[in-house]
């Protein structure tokens, strides 16, 4: 069903955009050659300096990354003056919220010419050949080889799909465990900075557990979603879904080993609160309710805001040799019927550049996607072993994002609200979670 609809969608742009010359661009929906035609016609050379262009783009930022964006797209107009960005920018969505609002405005013929989207719409846009491969264009560009080079190979390896890369990585975040170093310390417990289990995380977060009622101190904290729980899969060597993101895993043991730990520390120790879709972890964990949160580096600004100072980071606990640091990166593409690709792809290397990164990195919200900038400054500024968060790039797992994203998020989501709440056994909740997830998977073929 959701496949017909998001169909559906896309054959009103068609319509649309030939009847009114609206959006980005006015040709036909593009299969593999006719694409890497139009890639190679844009990369033999832009538009006459004395034609004025605009290039709309679509942003997924909160204030501080809309200030960063709004810097590259500066620079970017002042290097092209034949060239205008307009650019549109929403927040406080999901990703899976953003991908739909994102083709309800494609269907509306006002398509952008460059998109900002992470890992979790990338393979619903590609899929719907919403998104123009840029392989043609780098290769014809000896600026964008280097350019790709310098980029973390497993920043870049999520966005290439059946060969073609779709976007290029403008920031990243991978889960590490932050602590509360002064509660590690007023219990004397050694921070764990060389790694640990499951097991010596259970321990040490019940140690770290104390109060009562409204003063208590939880060990963990953690929000409801796909991606706050998934590295606890990954560090069992399990996933949601399958390696190649098209059926559900959720029949593997090791999964429902995974949510069996997870309702210990809720039901049993209590040493976590029950989480819910509206709790937002970090804000607990700077208001000391709780002891560790599992996130990104994007909570660090925040923390400096509020004078929270007594944090570092640390390796998630592992219980498997095969155990993987979960990833998400965030990119820009071009809309595949874009009137001005190689204008865009230009403009898509500055909102991707060294600069832009550098800026990135002083904000705090989020990890450096090149080589180059793994030892900068306002990257490494971020807390004592902020190293670590690039670190565990290498080898790293992207969060599951498939094209049915929504539907993941909503049932996994369930599936953990059952078994947290009582309502359900874990065997249960999985083995329902795992039909349905199937079920979504079936509709998409």
């Amino acid at each position: 069903m959701k496949k017909k609809i998001i169909s559906m969608i896309l054959a009103s742009v068609m319509v649309f955009t030939t009847l009114c010359g609206c959006g980005s661009g006015q040709g036909q929906n593009t299969e593999s050659g006719e694409t890497t035609e139009v890639a190679s016609e844009a990369a033999s050379g832009q538009a006459s300096s004395d034609e004025q262009i605009v290039l709309s783009v679509s942003v997924m930022a909160n204030e501080e990354e809309k200030k960063i964006f709004e810097n590259a797209i500066n620079r970017f107009e002042t290097s092209h003056p034949n060239c205008k960005v307009d650019a549109s920018y929403t927040s406080g969505s999901t990703w899976g919220e953003y991908c739909d609002k994102l083709l309800i405005q494609i269907g509306s013929g006002q398509a952008p010419d460059v998109v900002h989207v992470a890992i979790e719409g990338t393979q619903m846009l590609v899929k719907n050949n919403v998104l123009l491969p840029l392989d043609d264009l780098i290769a014809a560009d000896p600026e964008g080889q280097a350019m790709m080079d310098d980029f973390v190979d497993s920043t870049t390896d999520v966005f290439t799909i059946d060969g073609n890369l779709y976007e290029l990585p403008t920031d990243c975040n991978d889960a590490v465990v932050h602590v509360n170093t002064k509660m590690f310390q007023e219990a004397g417990i050694e921070i764990p900075y060389d790694g640990w289990t499951w097991d010596e995380f259970r321990s040490i977060a019940k140690q770290l557990t104390t109060g009562e009622g409204d003063s208590k101190v939880y060990g963990f904290g953690t929000s409801l979603s796909p991606a706050w729980l998934a590295g606890w899969f990954m560090s069992n060597g399990s996933d949601y879904i399958n390696d190649d993101w098209t059926d559900s895993n959720l029949s593997d043991p090791k999964a429902t080993e995974t949510v069996e730990f997870l309702n210990s520390l809720v039901n049993e120790d209590k040493s976590m609160p029950v989480p819910e879709t509206t709790t937002d972890a970090t804000s607990l964990f700077a208001a000391g309710r709780v002891a560790m949160i599992a996130t990104g580096i994007w909570p660090f600004p925040s923390y400096k805001a509020n004078g929270f100072e007594d944090v570092d980071v640390v390796p998630m606990p592992t219980n498997s040799e095969d155990a993987k640091v979960g990833f998400g990166v965030g990119g820009v593409g071009i809309y595949s019927k874009s009137e001005h690709p190689q204008e865009a792809y230009e403009l898509m290397k500055e909102l991707t550049s060294v600069e832009t990164g550098k800026e990135k990195c002083a904000s705090g919200t989020c990890v450096p996607v090149r080589y180059s900038l793994s030892e900068d400054e306002g990257y490494l500024s971020q807390c004592p072993n902020a190293k670590l968060f690039f670190e565990s790039l290498e080898g790293g797992k992207a969060l599951p994002s498939p094209m049915n994203y929504s539907d993941l998020e909503r049932i996994t989501n369930s599936m953990f609200s059952a078994v947290f709440s009582g309502a359900s056994s874990v065997q249960d909740a999985v083995t329902n979670a795992d039909t349905e997830l199937k079920q979504s998977f079936a509709d998409l073929k």
